[in-house]
């Protein structure tokens, strides 16, 4: 992956890696579950799946409630 040593898609790989981890029944409705919390459309999540746009602090603060876990390091 040619974004591998970016930080800027750090937070983007997190949420990929942790998503990875779920099997397929759990990672749609974790899609949905994280679309609808942040209250996005299905194109803006697929781009940051892609790493076609970075995963802004805000929405990875909304993602940590959904998921329950604390995955991203945030100031």
């Amino acid at each position: 992956m040619a974004i591998k040593g970016n930080t800027r898609y750090a937070n983007n790989l997190i949420l990929i890696s942790y998503l990875d981890s779920l099997e397929s029944p759990k990672r749609r409705a974790m899609s949905i579950l994280i679309r609808d919390a942040c209250m996005i459309p299905y194109y803006k999540y697929t781009n940051w799946i892609k790493c076609k746009t970075a995963l802004e602090p805000l929405y990875c603060k909304k993602i940590e409630e959904v998921t329950g876990k604390k995955m991203f390091n945030l100031i």
